[in-house]
């Protein structure tokens, strides 16, 4: 048997117990909880307002939200130090004042670029009751893989991570294809692009593999690989997913080819927010050892404005850090005939001419000659 006290008090308790024959018992005591110290509080803490993924001038204002079920009643202090990159500490100390269930603390504002690593505690009775730790991760970043929780990362230690990938590339060297010859094994990376077509044609293809080994005049060197799509995770923000799965790859090919997008595009995650993705993918992917080709979306009906804004942050991507680009996109917006690059019972699909167009493609942007 077990009662929950919700205050601090004192409380007067009686126990009755009666048996199927009728005899009764009881008893009474007073449980004082006045002077006595919790160990065990019903209480939420997390760093809100905070992105995933942030350029070095991006805004950023994490703010420490801490959710009770006693509320008000409960005299909580918060105790946060944020340390930056110059060596400057900001830190502070305040008592929450609940409204209703929760309090919120603002505990910096500034750009992302300044930030290093932030500390915060929430404590009862100058006790710790909840602690937490918030890193910003830059180039070159730790091989160590991110967890996403929710809208945000988390390191092996539990730390929360906000990555800050690289923007601009001071004076990068003019893209260059790997040489066909040096290729061991490349893996392409789609979420959504190779899609088969709904129409039920029947038409059995070959694996897009296939289709880019034979455009190399190789064999056996190219896998396709695509990741779980949004609902795979019920737990976590679906375009965040692939910065668990993307580097999860990295080194196991000699290239990483990224065709992603898609579903991006069809859950509205805007431009700006791709970009940053993009960028902290590649940076991701190089960091493990993995060369990196970017796909740009072709115009699928109905996003031919998302797929071009996508294609020109994708462009803003690779041209800061000199790596390849097969330009899917622009292939088809200068096609005489756009239409044929796709199904046409399925405009969300491709045609078989689109699939060998983009192998071609692709296959010159890993060195075909």
């Amino acid at each position: 048997m077990r009662h929950l006290f919700t205050a601090a008090a004192r409380f007067k308790v009686t126990l009755e117990v009666r048996d199927e024959l009728g005899f009764a018992d009881r008893c009474e005591g007073v449980v004082d909880l006045r002077f006595c110290q919790p160990f065990l509080y019903l209480l939420r803490a997390a760093v809100t307002d905070l992105p995933a993924v942030a350029y070095e001038n991006d805004a950023v204002a994490p703010v420490l939200r801490v959710e009770a079920s006693s509320g008000s009643s409960l005299p909580l202090d918060v105790e946060w130090e944020m340390r930056t990159r110059s060596g400057s500490v900001v830190s502070g100390t305040n008592r929450l004042s609940f409204r209703g269930a929760a309090a919120s603390q603002l505990m910096w504002r500034g750009v992302a670029g300044d930030a290093d690593v932030a500390f915060w505690s929430v404590l009862h009775g100058g006790t710790p009751v909840a602690t937490g730790v918030v890193r910003f991760a830059r180039w070159p970043f730790s091989p160590e893989p991110v967890r996403v929780a929710g809208d945000g990362l988390v390191g092996a230690d539990g730390a929360r991570i906000v990555l800050v990938p690289r923007r601009y590339v001071d004076e990068p060297a003019p893209p260059s294809a790997p040489a066909r010859r040096d290729l061991k094994r490349v893996v392409f990376v789609d979420d959504g692009l190779m899609r088969p077509s709904a129409s039920g044609s029947g038409v059995q293809e070959s694996p897009f593999s296939v289709a880019i080994e034979k455009a190399l005049g190789l064999s056996g060197s190219v896998s396709a690989v695509r990741i779980p799509g949004f609902g795979a995770r019920p737990d976590a923000y679906g375009h965040l997913v692939k910065l668990e799965q993307v580097p999860a790859l990295a080194g196991g090919g000699d290239v990483l080819v990224l065709a992603l997008g898609r579903e991006d595009m069809e859950m509205g995650i805007s431009p700006e927010s791709f970009e940053r993705t993009a960028a902290a993918l590649t940076d991701l992917a190089m960091a493990g050892g993995s060369r990196v080709v970017w796909v740009t979306m072709p115009p699928f009906r109905g996003y031919e404005e998302t797929a071009r804004e996508y294609a020109v942050a994708v462009r803003r991507v690779a041209d800061a850090r000199a790596i390849q680009v097969a330009d899917f996109h622009t292939l088809c917006r200068a096609a005489s005939r756009p239409g044929r690059f796709f199904d046409s019972r399925d405009s969300g699909a491709l045609s078989p001419w689109g699939r060998d167009s983009l192998a071609r493609l692709t296959a010159g942007a890993l060195g075909a000659r």
